[in-house]
């Protein structure tokens, strides 16, 4: 008498490596979009030498490295977070049609991909008023140390 559940059925029947592979290298290429929302990012904002530290330190970082070849979320979630943000940064600075379709998409891709993409709302209101605040040469304002501070 066979005691052959349905679930390993199911498993036998689907083929479920094929499955599992698939799932795994759509967050496989997810990881590799994320490094290169981050460089991309960075190089935009900070310039090139900024961007390949922060490219650095996204490919060696271990939960990137940990959950980017699992079939899991948080890959997905952090790269659709970031893009979000990027190209909401770049419609803020340049504001297009296209740019803001854009920044709709990733902002509904950020929300249907983890329920707590519900907090990107106030992370760009924040990028917003930080936008709108005008910027001051901080060199100017900050007193230059005297000689004993310094040492």
């Amino acid at each position: 008498m066979s005691h052959i559940s349905r679930a390993e059925t199911f498993c036998t029947e689907t083929n479920v490596d094929r499955i599992l592979f698939r799932s795994r290298l759509v967050i496989i290429i997810l990881s590799v979009v994320l490094a290169v929302l981050v460089f991309a990012m960075a190089n935009e904002v900070f310039g090139p030498m900024a961007a390949i530290v922060a490219l650095t330190i996204v490919v060696f970082e271990p939960n990137v490295l940990a959950h980017g070849g699992l079939a899991t979320i948080d890959v997905g979630f952090s790269c659709f977070l970031l893009a979000a943000i990027y190209t909401f940064y770049r419609y803020v600075k340049i504001p297009t049609a296209w740019r803001l379709v854009t920044a709709g998409v990733t902002f509904g891709l950020a929300l249907a991909s983890k329920h707590t993409g519900i907090f990107l709302a106030p992370m760009l209101v924040l990028l917003v008023l930080s936008e709108l605040v005008p910027s001051s040469d901080f060199s100017q304002s900050v007193p230059e140390p005297n000689r004993s501070q310094r040492l």
